[in-house]
C-alpha cells in the first residue's frame, strides 16, 4: 500500500509539473503575441493575425515542440475559438491572461497525442527507403548484347534512384536508359537521363496519385509507378540531365541539361505485372507510410480511395 501511494504521489507530481510547465509556455506564448501589438490596437482581429503569423510556434505548445507540417499547423490554430475573445482589449497584460485562458482551454483537445510523432515518421520514412531499395526487379540493358544485335528493338527502362524526404522538402532522382538501332544502317544510339526534382511538401497533395492499375481499387496488382501531384499549378522543379553514349565503350559523346517546372512527382515502383505477397506487403507498407509522410500523420483519406492497399 506505502508503495502504491508513493506511485501515485510521483504521477500526481509528474502531471502537475508537466501542467504547470504547459501553462507558462503558453503564458510566454501570449506574452510574446500581446507584447508585440500596440496597446491601443488590441482588437481580437489583430491578436488572431499574430497568431496565425506564429502558428508554427503555436503548434509546438501541443507537439512537445516538435516541428509538424504546415496542415497541421493550421488544425492547431483552427482549433483557437478566437471568437470567444472580447472585440478589444485594454491592456497587454489582459491581453495575455484573456488569451492564454484560451489556448489552455482547447489543451487537452489539441494535445501531442494528435501530432504526429518523430518516432511514426521515422518509421515511415524507414519503411519507404527499403521500397525503394528493394523495387527494382530488372536490370538495366546488357550493353554488350544490345550493342551486336542488329535492329534491336527500342529498349527502355526506367527507375527512381533516389528519394529524400527532409522536414518540409521531397527530392527524387529518375534515371531512363534506352537504345535504339537506326537501320539499314544499323547505328545504335545509347541515352541515359538523370532527372532530379525537389518540391516542398506543403505545396503537394496528401493522397498519391497513381498509376493507371491503382487507380481502380478492385485491380490487385500494383501500379508501375506512382505520382504525387501538386495542390496548384506546377510546384516542382526539375532539372533533366541527357547523355547520349557509344553503346560499345559506354563513353560520353555528348550531353544536355534542361530546366523545367511540372505538376506532379513520378516514383517509379516495378516493371512486373504482379508481386508475390512479400513484395505486395512491402509496397502496401510503401503506399501507407508515404501517404502518412505527405499528410502530416494520417493515411486515412489514401486507405478510404484504395481500401486494397490497406487491408
Amino acid at each position: 500500500m506505502i508503495r502504491l501511494v508513493a506511485v501515485l504521489l510521483t504521477f500526481a507530481t509528474v502531471t502537475i509539473s508537466a501542467r504547470a510547465d504547459r501553462l507558462s509556455d503558453i503564458a510566454n506564448f501570449a506574452q510574446s503575441i500581446c507584447g508585440d501589438i500596440p496597446e491601443f490596437t488590441l482588437t481580437r482581429n489583430s491578436i488572431q493575425g499574430k497568431v496565425e503569423a506564429n502558428s508554427s510556434t503555436l503548434a509546438k505548445l501541443f507537439s512537445g515542440g516538435v516541428s509538424v507540417s504546415a496542415s497541421k499547423e493550421k488544425e492547431f490554430y483552427r482549433g483557437i475559438p478566437f471568437e470567444k475573445l472580447p472585440d478589444k482589449i485594454p491592456t497587454v497584460a489582459m491581453c495575455k491572461l484573456e488569451l492564454a485562458k484560451l489556448i489552455f482551454s482547447v489543451a487537452p483537445q489539441l494535445d501531442q497525442e494528435k501530432v504526429y510523432a518523430a518516432s511514426q515518421r521515422r518509421s515511415d520514412l524507414i519503411a519507404v527507403d527499403i521500397f525503394i531499395k528493394q523495387t527494382w526487379v530488372d536490370k538495366f540493358a546488357d550493353h554488350d548484347d544490345l550493342a551486336n544485335d542488329l535492329c534491336a528493338e527500342p529498349y527502355t527502362t526506367h527507375k527512381t534512384a533516389d528519394l529524400l524526404i527532409r522536414e518540409k522538402t521531397l527530392t527524387i532522382t529518375n534515371i531512363d536508359q534506352y537504345i535504339t538501332t537506326i537501320c539499314p544502317a544499323m547505328t545504335k544510339v545509347w541515352t541515359e537521363i538523370k532527372e532530379v526534382c525537389n518540391a516542398n511538401i506543403d505545396d503537394l497533395e496528401e493522397i498519391i496519385l497513381s498509376g493507371e492499375e491503382l487507380k481502380s481499387p478492385k485491380i490487385d496488382f500494383p501500379s508501375k509507378h506512382v505520382g504525387i501531384g501538386c495542390l496548384i499549378g506546377r510546384c516542382v522543379h526539375c532539372r533533366s540531365q541527357a547523355t547520349h553514349l557509344d553503346p560499345k565503350t559506354l563513353k560520353p559523346l555528348s550531353s544536355t541539361v534542361e530546366e523545367f517546372e511540372k505538376s506532379s512527382i513520378i516514383i517509379y515502383t516495378t516493371t512486373q505485372e504482379s508481386y508475390d505477397q512479400h513484395r505486395r506487403d512491402l509496397f502496401n507498407s510503401f503506399l501507407r507510410s508515404f501517404s502518412r509522410i505527405l499528410s502530416g500523420g494520417s493515411d486515412e483519406a489514401f486507405c478510404k480511395k484504395y481500401p486494397i492497399h490497406c487491408v
